[in-house]
């Protein structure tokens, strides 16, 4: 009998995880839940997971634009999550959510970098299908992934927002930004 192989997507939340799993799930035999909800024996696409990864056979690590991300968490994020991310960061809560929410991101994809060997942008993973089905160990199909756009207004911030709450940390934001394979453009 083979052993069967625990999968883990980690993600900071409003990263198109919701869509990921949709698709992954399409793949035969695999069943995989989202930030600890269900029972799925394949693994989990979470940020819950980040400090109980070594439970996980193949841990990758899945990114959004850090400026979409942090400004639909702005108004999408639950609070509950947000307490959560700061529990997993050791990161205290600060009075501006805008901050609180650029600080746990960070430190999420820098958690989450010393973990994972693999990353993907979730803007690209249609061209790099192929690839993040071998490191998933799943069977590549003839489907696209499924881009379900979250229509809830969020605000279109700027770098200069985030530059406003935090010159350094936007600073070291832009630089995994542009670490990640972003335009620097986005970022001036």
């Amino acid at each position: 009998m083979s052993k069967e192989i625990k999968r883990l997507i980690l993600a900071y939340p409003r990263s198109g995880t919701t869509s990921l799993l949709r698709f992954i799930n399409k793949h035969d035999g695999i069943s995989m839940g989202h930030e600890g909800k269900g029972n799925c024996c394949d693994g989990d696409i979470s940020f819950l997971e980040i400090n109980n990864h070594k439970k996980f056979d193949i841990v990758i690590h899945v990114v959004r634009n850090p400026i979409d991300t942090i400004s639909s968490s702005l108004v999408r994020l639950a609070d509950r999550s947000l307490r959560q991310l700061c529990e997993l960061t050791g990161h205290a809560r600060y009075h501006y959510r805008l901050h609180t929410i650029m600080q746990t991101w960070y430190l999420f994809n820098d958690m989450a970098e010393q973990i994972t060997q693999v990353r993907f942008n979730i803007e690209n993973l249609e061209n790099e299908y192929k690839s993040f089905c071998e490191h998933l160990e799943i069977k590549p199909h003839n489907f696209h992934i499924e881009k379900k756009y979250n229509h809830t207004p969020h605000p279109d911030l700027l770098m200069k927002d985030f530059e406003n709450q935090d010159k350094n940390l936007a600073f070291k934001i832009k630089q995994k930004a542009i670490f990640y394979g972003y335009s620097r453009d986005r970022y001036e």
